[in-house]
């Protein structure tokens, strides 16, 4: 009684402190992270494997068996669901809700690693994915346009260039590129008249196309590798490559094809508003504020989109900061709602002043 007593005989120093605990707390929920997914750790994982050329049914055979001989084996696993297909297969694991991620994570890696031994030479290493909530967009940002395709990409890249910068963003996933190649058209009439076949100038494109080490140079103050580079870079290195000698002279391959930068037939289209487009998915970091993200990146977005030439838009497709704010609002609703409701019933109950104080 003492204590309450002291309390009540200092009014000032009570709304005084109230009124810091007041301002403390609008400051954590201002700084509060915001998102309208939390990260919640998904017990599932992603295992798959590709080799060319295998049917579903020696897909099956050859690469899920072998794989779930050995992943059967791990502690927690719930269970396991295998796709084989046309080239590979793939394996989805479902743990128990109360898993250690990172020790299922070793533990796949380690049965995988054991599995490979019974897998065909021509495999590729299986690969093992964790399956996240925050692998998804936080904001999408779509670039189309009526523009070369080679102006899209250089664009679209330097926007993703720019979007990465931001400290909310762990990285930026762009869709709808095609891979820049060099195209080689042979002349046919002119390889006969040189004597070559195709398989000649398949072979001088692979035998000039790698990196040949050389050994190391030991100065006495350090041991420094020695490479010859021989990696083809642009198109002129193709034209000036050796095929053969005829006599005094040299036959390169500007003698009998032309060679000019395209890119590679598409196996995915993507268009905005029937348009060739590129999509950036912008994927935040864990425990980050989703809506400074989508604040920052739709600005980034704006003043990039200035320096852009006609005929090429941007749309934000997918932004879940606004999924978040309507939630946010709902539930700031629903907090001041409960907060009237008692102030009027402890007005009705103990007065006015009895009342502010609860509130």
């Amino acid at each position: 009684m003492g204590i309450l007593e002291a309390i009540l005989r200092r009014p000032r120093t009570i709304i005084t402190v109230m009124l810091l605990m007041l301002a403390a707390g609008v400051a954590a929920y201002l700084n509060l992270p915001k998102e309208n997914q939390p990260a919640v750790d998904i017990p599932y994982f992603y295992v798959s494997v590709t080799q060319p050329g295998l049917s579903p049914l020696d897909a099956d055979r050859l690469l899920v068996r072998p794989l779930q001989t050995e992943l059967s084996n791990i502690d927690g696993l719930k269970s396991m669901r295998s796709t084989a297909y046309s080239g590979g297969a793939s394996i989805v694991l479902e743990f128990d809700i109360n898993f250690n991620k990172e020790q299922a994570l070793q533990d796949i890696k380690d049965q995988v690693d054991r599995a490979k031994k019974s897998l065909p030479g021509d495999a590729t290493d299986p690969t093992v994915t964790e399956i996240s909530i925050s692998d998804f967009g936080a904001i999408t940002v779509a670039l189309y346009g009526s523009i070369p395709d080679r102006a899209l990409y250089r664009f679209g890249r330097q926007l993703k260039d720019k979007l990465e910068t931001i400290p909310e963003v762990m990285d930026v996933k762009m869709s709808g590129e095609r891979k820049e190649v060099l195209q080689v058209t042979l002349d046919l009439l002119k390889m006969e008249s040189y004597g070559l076949t195709t398989a000649q100038l398949f072979d001088a494109l692979a035998r000039n196309n790698m990196v040949v080490p050389a050994g190391a140079l030991d100065t006495g103050q350090g041991k420094f590798s020695v490479e010859v580079p021989g990696l083809i870079q642009t198109a002129r290195d193709v034209y000036n490559l050796p095929i053969k000698t005829d006599g005094d002279s040299v036959v390169t391959f500007s003698d009998v094809a032309t060679i000019q930068r395209t890119f590679k037939d598409a196996t995915v289209f993507t268009r905005v508003n029937g348009k060739p487009a590129l999509i950036l998915s912008v994927n935040k970091r864990s425990g980050s504020n989703i809506v400074k993200l989508s604040e920052a990146a739709r600005q980034i977005t704006e003043e990039s989109a200035k320096s852009w030439p006609v005929g090429l838009e941007h749309s934000y497709m997918l932004d879940q900061a606004a999924i978040a704010l309507n939630m946010f609002g709902s539930l700031q609703f629903s907090v001041l709602t409960a907060v009237v409701l008692v102030i009027i019933v402890s007005v009705a109950l103990l007065g006015i002043r009895p009342a502010l104080m609860i509130g």
